[in-house]
């Protein structure tokens, strides 16, 4: 797979409400067109997503299989066993992302100073990519991605 096999989607931006959820927004260029984007960034984007969304959440859709199940250590303390079990449900989830060729290494571990967040390293290969991708994505215990 060549780096352009990577696909185009539409860019999203997240951010939080004033009530600590999630929102996301297409962007939208100075020009008043929707931005896109490409190649390792939309696998990067894809990841996100994928992990973002709840397993079920798209089935309307016709995808009921998309999504992890991360929600489901909403509300379990920082612990190594949690740690254990977020690395666990993430690689399950990226086992379903066909531009991963292998995944090298999943790691999770407590955020300093903040005791309900978790940052969780991942580390793999994309098919018809010579690069290894990192990527370090937050995760909150208390109920956010």
């Amino acid at each position: 797979m060549s780096k352009s096999e990577f696909g185009q989607d539409l860019k999203l931006n997240v951010n939080s409400d004033n009530s600590g959820n999630f929102v996301t927004d297409l962007v939208i260029s100075r020009t008043g067109d929707l931005e896109t984007v490409q190649d390792r960034d939309n696998v990067i984007q894809a990841i996100h997503n994928r992990l973002a969304t709840s397993r079920g959440e798209l089935a309307e859709l016709g995808h009921p299989e998309y999504g992890s199940v991360l929600d489901t250590v909403i509300g379990e303390p920082n612990t190594s066993d949690t740690h254990r079990v977020i690395e666990s449900l993430v690689r399950d989830c990226l086992a379903d992302e066909p531009r991963i060729k292998n995944i090298l290494n999943i790691y999770v571990r407590a955020k300093k100073n903040e005791l309900s967040t978790v940052e969780i390293f991942v580390y793999l290969k994309l098919r018809g990519d010579p690069a290894h991708l990192e990527l370090v994505l937050p995760f909150y215990l208390e109920g956010k991605l």
